[in-house]
């Protein structure tokens, strides 16, 4: 668990950088789980329009 969480933070620091290296060479670039608008479910859901899937997002 350590190392998940550990490196979950590793991937965000290191999505923050290149997208920072791209804005300064001038192309447009977004972290789409770092960004606000982006949203998701896990897990199984029965009311969904695909009940057996078990992870979505707005992505």
């Amino acid at each position: 668990m350590h190392g998940r969480i550990e490196g979950q933070a590793f991937i965000n620091k290191l999505c923050i950088y290149l997208k920072s290296e791209l804005i300064n060479a001038g192309y447009n670039s977004i972290v789409p789980t770092l960004d606000e608008r982006f949203w998701m479910k896990g897990g199984l859901n029965d009311n969904s329009t695909h009940p057996e899937a078990s992870f979505t997002s707005n992505w």
